[in-house]
């Protein structure tokens, strides 16, 4: 399959992505919540049931949509460069 050009491209491969982390986050909240009735799990439970729904997710969707493979890293590069560059500096200039 090939990848969708331009804005709908990135748009899309974005909303898949996002999808399924807000998917993860909230299997990985109502697992805690569900597993803190019993006893106190420790908070890095979260980031092993939200991985438990990633990983898994994440080779469906690749399987799904094979273009999305190439947003796999670079989405998340985006990502850093806007919250550890953009980000603070927009915040700097903001408070200053």
């Amino acid at each position: 399959m090939k990848h969708p050009p331009g804005l709908k491209g990135f748009l899309l491969a974005l909303g898949l992505l996002l999808g399924l982390l807000v998917l993860a986050t909230g299997v990985a909240l109502l697992g805690y919540l569900a597993l803190e009735a019993y006893f106190a799990p420790p908070g890095w439970t979260l980031l092993l049931l939200a991985l438990l729904v990633l990983v898994p997710g994440a080779i469906l969707i690749g399987r799904l949509f094979p273009w999305l493979t190439d947003w796999y890293y670079f989405l998340p590069a985006l990502s850093f460069l806007l919250v550890f560059t953009l980000y603070p500096i927009g915040l700097t200039l903001y408070l200053a």
